[in-house]
């Protein structure tokens, strides 16, 4: 254990079960923190001097969302941090010699990495910050070439982790959920209505294209639309549910709400938003902390 998790004599740690056998990867998606890597070149390097030794030998468990620091082979090269940001089986696996490890993408920031758990929550429960600044809300001001190089890019990562295969395109029902990745809250009337027939091609489909989502997404990203709601709301919105004041909600007491009120959350949405807010020892939601994670997502420098 102390090799596979990095611990120290002394070290607390809380073992929590899993139920079942944690199974063999297929493969991991990693990302170096960008803050680590202002003097390593990101290229065939990383792989070789970074993650081929951190891993070989060692069948490390990992979780979508763990952050693990590096040591290079070559002395006088600084540490690297990297994150798991996605694995195959999902959320967990253990690392092996069979498993394939992909490094490829924009290193990520650690706003980014506070909220990785919850990219596929829906709207108010989860609020993915752009890191870089944006105008006012309203404003139609494009922005200089680099602030639209750096959303066409996280657009991309956003729209490439639901395109599994690659194609270019995405089922419709998952344009929802990618908005809402990248910060943008439209109702389930808006998509409807108003954004998947401007992401349409001129032949009838049930898929949409990366073109086509990315020019709608860039005009939204823009102009703020879709923002969403305010700390204050969505604490008011708990406190509406929690009726004895209690501070925390029993996670199936949301389930429950989310999957037969108003537009009804999809399973893999629910058991997303569970993974990332709930506590695992109590299997309760203590909200007001969760808001707070939230909040400072969206605002760094709030405390």
């Amino acid at each position: 254990m102390r090799r596979n998790l990095h611990l120290d004599i002394n070290d607390d740690v809380t073992v929590t079960s899993l139920g079942d056998d944690v199974p063999n990867g297929k493969f991991i998606r990693v990302l170096p923190i960008d803050d680590t890597v202002d003097e390593v070149k990101l290229d065939e390097k990383l792989f070789e001097n970074y993650l081929r030794p951190y891993f070989a030998g060692a069948f490390r468990p990992v979780h979508v969302g763990d952050l693990f620091l590096v040591t290079s082979l070559v002395d006088g090269d600084p540490d690297v941090e990297f994150v798991v940001v996605e694995t195959d089986p999902k959320p967990y696996c253990v690392v092996g010699p069979k498993t394939d490890i992909f490094y490829n993408g924009p290193p990520m920031s650690r706003q980014d990495v506070l909220i990785l758990k919850g990219r596929e929550f829906r709207a108010p429960l989860l609020v993915l910050p752009l890191t870089m600044a944006s105008p006012a809300a309203g404003s139609n001001q494009r922005g200089s070439a680099d602030d639209e190089a750096a959303r066409k890019l996280r657009i991309r990562a956003a729209f490439d982790m639901f395109d599994k295969e690659k194609k270019g395109s995405v089922i419709q029902e998952e344009v929802s959920t990618i908005m809402r990745y990248l910060g943008a809250y439209p109702t389930e009337k808006d998509i409807i209505k108003k954004i998947l027939p401007e992401m349409q091609e001129d032949e009838p489909s049930t898929f949409v294209t990366y073109d086509r989502f990315e020019k709608k997404m860039l005009e939204v990203l823009y102009t703020n639309e879709y923002e969403p709601d305010a700390d204050e709301t969505l604490l008011a919105a708990f406190r509406v549910i929690d009726t004895e004041k209690k501070g925390y909600i029993e996670a199936e007491v949301m389930r429950e709400l989310l999957t037969t009120k108003g537009t009804p959350f999809r399973e893999k949405e629910m058991e997303a938003f569970l993974a990332g807010a709930k506590d695992p020892p109590t299997g309760r939601i203590y909200y007001e902390d969760y808001i707070a994670l939230l909040t400072q997502a969206l605002d760094p420098n709030k405390i």
